[in-house]
C-alpha cells in the first residue's frame, strides 16, 4: 500500500541519513551512543550540574547522570564501562555514593559539519523536509525546530540565517 504527500519532512535523527537515500540525498547524519545511569536520591543537588562534558540531573528521587560519547554505529547496548565511568563521574564530582539504579543508551544523529541540517532535502527532491542533527541538543531545539519547519512549510519562504543549517553546506 502506498500514500501520496505534497511534503514531507524527514526528522527520523540517527536513522535520518538512511531514509535520505531512498530518495537518493544523504544529510550526512551518523548515530553516536550516550549512555546515562540513574542512582537513588536527588534531595542531595538542587540543580543541574555540568562539567567536564558530563551531566547531573536531579528529580525528586534520583539523580541521572551521564553521558557517554561512544563512535559504535547504530549499538544501543549499555556497557559495563560506560557505567563505572559514569559512577566515577557521579562519586567524584557529587561526592555521593549511591547505587546505580538503571543504566540506559540511545543514539544521537550527529551531523558531518557539527550544526543541525534544516531545511529541503534538495537534489531535485524538494518535496521533503529535513529537520535532523541535532546530536546532544535534540531535547531543547525540537520545539524550536518544529516551529521554523512549520513556518517555513505553510509560508514557502525560508526564515533567515536558514542557509547555516542547508542539506548542501
Amino acid at each position: 500500500e502506498s500514500c501520496g504527500f505534497d511534503l514531507v519532512v524527514l526528522a527520523a535523527g540517527s536513522w535520518s541519513a538512511q531514509l535520505g537515500a531512498l530518495a537518493g540525498v544523504n544529510p550526512r547524519i551518523r548515530p553516536v551512543r550516550g549512555q546515562h545511569c540513574r542512582f537513588g536520591g536527588g534531595r542531595e543537588i538542587h540543580h543541574v550540574l555540568r562539567y567536564d562534558g558530563y551531566c547531573a540531573v536531579p528529580s525528586r528521587d534520583q539523580i541521572t547522570a551521564g553521558a557517554t560519547l561512544e563512535d559504535v554505529g547504530f549499538a544501543t547496548d549499555t556497557t559495563p564501562a560506560a557505567a563505572t565511568e559514569i559512577t566515577g563521574f557521579f562519586r567524584r564530582i557529587l561526592q555521593l555514593s549511591s547505587a546505580v539504579t538503571d543504566q540506559r543508551a540511545g543514539l544521537r544523529p550527529k551531523p558531518r559539519r557539527g550544526r543541525p541540517v534544516i531545511g529541503p532535502l534538495g537534489g531535485g527532491v524538494e518535496s521533503i523536509f529535513v529537520a535532523t542533527g541535532h546530536y546532544k541538543s535534540g531535547v531543547l531545539l525540537g520545539p524550536i525546530t518544529g516551529q521554523v519547519v512549520a513556518e517555513w512549510l505553510l509560508t514557502g519562504v525560508a526564515p533567515r540565517q536558514m542557509g547555516l543549517f542547508a542539506v548542501a553546506r
